[in-house]
């Protein structure tokens, strides 16, 4: 059995002839038919492929969504964490301040107040 196509000239197509040859595949069908079952395993491989690659980036796809997340999440907290750090600060500052006030019996400049701040600063940097 071969196969059958139809194939038109250029001179039938400009003379807009109804006429077409027939021309005859010399490829037997159990060739063709296994040339067939070739693509169609390659294709299904490929398919395969495709959809383990799809697999691996939908997960990647989660990862960095969560990554992400958990950097926020992060963030978020060294934000709180800042603030209750300032917060403390200055309230050991004023404490401090009030605790000198009622040792000396009267309130520091503001120059001494720098002083010390800059004294204690120092001492945290060792």
């Amino acid at each position: 059995m071969g196969l059958m196509a139809t194939v038109t000239s250029e001179a039938e197509l400009e003379s807009d002839s109804e006429d077409e040859n027939e021309v005859y595949s010399k490829i037997l069908i159990e060739e063709l038919i296994e040339s067939l079952k070739e693509l169609l395993t390659h294709f299904e491989h490929r398919t395969n492929e495709l959809k383990d690659l799809k697999e691996k980036y939908v997960e990647l796809m989660k990862q960095q969504e969560s990554t992400l997340l958990d950097l926020k999440a992060s963030k978020e907290g060294l934000r709180g964490f800042e603030f209750i750090c300032i917060t403390y600060e200055e309230k050991l500052k004023y404490l401090c301040q009030k605790l000198q006030e009622k040792c000396y019996g009267k309130s520091l400049s503001k120059l001494e107040i720098a002083l010390e701040d800059f004294i204690i600063s120092g001492i945290d940097r060792s």
